[in-house]
């Protein structure tokens, strides 16, 4: 990234994750990549729950999903990963507040898209806040890549036992992650606001 880039993350004040793939040791990996706002890249995390065996290898450390966002300690994963809902689990036991996740999932039915809906939320219900990302269907594009169904949603613990539910929320699960924003499968911005403490 070039400094022009660079100044601009930085009077944004705004972090950016990406995949995409990347060579290690010869072998392609299916890489999640954290920029921070100061423009430098934070973390470089490799898939560990590879299924297309012949496309990407598998990662073999847990070390580089996590990353600080402003001294907040989170995570990244990224594809077939959310099919480890143990990696947000321990990972929440070990301090991790932030869960971001980020895919290219193409859904054949309308059971699977509920299905990838509700094992994200799943992944995601450690995290006291999160984010899944789903690439948007590409079909409207001049040079459309691979199909994608998109469904990328932000998400909140909120409430709890017994608890009404709080304002400004797309859907209340009051003991897993609720779901403050979602997109359907065309490119959409969403966004949410939330203050923590240090």
């Amino acid at each position: 990234m070039g400094n022009s880039g660079q100044g601009a993350l930085e009077s944004l004040k705004i972090y950016v994750i990406i995949g995409m793939p990347y060579y290690v040791d010869g072998n392609r990996k299916n890489c999640a990549f954290v920029i921070g706002d100061h423009g430098r890249i934070e973390t470089r995390y490799e898939q560990l729950n590879t299924i297309r065996t012949d496309l990407f290898k598998p990662g073999s450390s847990f070390k580089n999903m996590w990353f600080q966002l402003k001294g907040i300690y989170s995570i990244v994963t990224i594809g077939e990963d959310s099919k480890w809902i143990e990696l947000s689990d321990l990972a929440a036991n070990r301090g991790m507040y932030l869960h971001f996740h980020i895919s290219y999932d193409s859904d054949a039915s309308a059971d699977d898209t509920i299905l990838r809906k509700q094992q994200n939320l799943l992944m995601l219900t450690y995290a006291q806040y999160g984010a899944v990302v789903n690439a948007a269907d590409p079909t409207g594009l001049p040079n459309p890549s691979g199909p994608a169904s998109g469904m990328s949603m932000i998400v909140s613990r909120e409430g709890g036992h017994n608890k009404p539910a709080p304002k400004n929320l797309e859907y209340y699960l009051p003991y897993q992650t609720s779901v403050i924003k979602s997109a359907s499968s065309d490119e959409t911005i969403i966004y949410a606001s939330r203050k923590t403490s240090a």
